[in-house]
């Protein structure tokens, strides 16, 4: 049980700050107002209920992420890319490059998200994922997944030479097993 008393203003408006309810448990709390005046006549109560939780969240799983262009190495050319992962359901996943949130998503009810990102410049780039549950409790930071960013194409090879010229170096060849350099 936490009470808390107030002075009615003039107008009628009244406020009850500082109530503590660190000792109470997690879960469904019944909060209670009731007027008495001067002459100690009690109103009728009025009552609302409301929800205890601050329990923080276990730290969200990145399990996968989008468009993968390479060799599912870790690398891509996609300069948006769409992570997946497990959280608290209802949570809101915020997805991190360093200290900045590059994409956002909410756990379905099965406590899946999925979260895309705006553009992202080349390089190697770790994300981690924190979630936020409904009461504004804030997880711990995920594992670090890391990408890399590659849109520039590689430069054009030059063929310096071949074998076999079976001419005089006048670029015909029979040969039908060529080796070029």
């Amino acid at each position: 049980t936490a009470t808390a008393e107030a002075v009615v203003s003039g107008t009628g408006a009244w406020t009850a700050t500082g109530i503590d309810i660190s000792g109470l448990q997690n879960g469904s709390i019944t909060l209670e107002a009731y007027s008495v005046d001067q002459a100690g006549n009690q109103s009728g109560t009025e009552s609302t209920v409301i929800e205890l939780d601050n329990i923080v969240p276990a730290a969200p799983v990145i399990t996968g992420w989008s468009d993968d262009t390479g060799i599912a190495d870790g690398t891509t050319s996609d300069t948006t890319i769409t992570f997946t992962g497990t959280a608290e359901a209802g949570a809101t996943v915020n997805v991190y490059l360093g200290g900045s949130i590059v994409a956002t998503g909410t756990a379905d009810g099965d406590g899946n998200w999925s979260a895309t990102t705006g553009t992202l410049a080349d390089g190697y780039s770790s994300f981690t994922a924190r979630a936020t549950d409904d009461a504004g409790n804030r997880s711990g930071s995920s594992d670090s997944y890391v990408v890399i960013i590659d849109t520039e194409a590689p430069g054009v090879p030059a063929i310096t030479g071949y074998s076999q010229d079976t001419g005089a170096a006048d670029d015909i060849t029979s040969d039908s097993n060529l080796t070029l350099s």
